[in-house]
């Protein structure tokens, strides 16, 4: 992971992974997070290796720090065969 901008307002960070695992594919992983205000972020990333893929997946998060870190977040996968994938996260820091 890389932070590719770090200020009061924006911050873009650039992951990428490899994996070479002994019983399958070799897969890289990359990915990106734009945040604004520490508040609102918007991600965006692919798989590449898998033939299930058919688009990056997107997603989207909001964070309320004055309520104890409240935290939701929304990704969306594209697979061939599984179809569309949703998933919606809550979080909650004590």
């Amino acid at each position: 992971a890389y932070d590719v901008i770090r200020d009061d307002q924006n911050s873009v960070i650039v992951t990428a992974q490899i994996t070479n695992p002994s019983d399958n594919s070799e897969q890289f992983n990359i990915g990106a997070e734009y945040g604004y205000m520490n508040q609102f972020f918007v991600r965006t990333g692919y798989e590449f290796g898998h033939e299930e893929r058919v688009l990056p997946s997107f997603g989207a998060g909001f964070a309320l720090p004055s309520v104890r870190n409240f935290r939701v977040d929304y990704a969306y996968t594209a697979f061939d065969i599984l179809g569309d994938i949703h998933r919606i996260g809550l979080s909650i820091s004590l």
